[in-house]
């Protein structure tokens, strides 16, 4: 799932901290098939905050990727994820 972050004209993205995994049951709850909501899982913190400041931070607009892929991460494996920031 690809998704914009936009500050207003003339301010910019400061990161301050991101996750990639699952807290709840209750956010994002439709999984698709294969895929379950009913094991939390988190990933590494630090690893996930690094890549989105690396995509975002000090610019006015980014676009995130949220998977496996851009995370370099598939430890919760069937896990259905969401990132946070």
């Amino acid at each position: 799932t690809k998704n914009w972050l936009q500050c207003p004209q003339y301010e910019l993205i400061k990161v301050k901290a991101a996750f990639w995994g699952r807290e709840d049951q209750s956010t994002c709850p439709k999984a698709p098939a294969g895929l379950t909501t009913e094991r939390l899982c988190g990933t590494n913190p630090a690893n996930t905050t690094q890549k989105v400041k690396g995509q975002c931070e000090n610019e006015q607009a980014c676009e995130l990727v949220a998977s496996n892929i851009f995370f370099d991460d598939n430890t919760c494996g069937n896990v259905y994820k969401y990132l946070k920031v």
